[in-house]
């Protein structure tokens, strides 16, 4: 791989958008790992680079850019499906146990006889 002549491709990226871009770029790069590293997911940083002739000598150059950071799955939840098809959250072929309020106790010691 010889020298290529001339300013670095990393060097544009930091005058463009007066480094606004690279600003934004490495702002987006952050979010997006720091979302990887949550979710175990990837993600995505894409960039677009625009060159267009505008007259002698000079360029115009339009930049943009698509991050995707990636997302926690929602939770689920599970339903029974009744007789009739409905979805309910309580097994419909269980009966529901006698559930009572249970005394606080008082935390007093108790002496046993000897």
């Amino acid at each position: 791989m010889g020298n290529i002549p001339g300013k670095p491709f990393t060097d544009l990226l930091g005058e463009i958008e007066g480094g606004e871009l690279l600003h934004d770029l490495t702002e987006a790069y952050y979010l997006i790992v720091s979302a990887v590293m949550e979710t175990r997911k990837a993600g995505k940083l894409k960039l677009a680079i625009d060159f267009k002739p505008t007259g002698k000598g000079t360029v115009s150059i339009d930049a943009n850019f698509d991050s995707v950071e990636p997302e926690h799955d929602r939770m689920s939840t599970t339903f029974f499906v009744g007789d009739d098809g409905s979805l309910q959250r309580h097994d419909p072929n269980q009966p529901d146990l006698p559930l009572r309020a249970v005394e606080h106790p008082s935390n007093e010691p108790v002496r046993v006889s000897e």
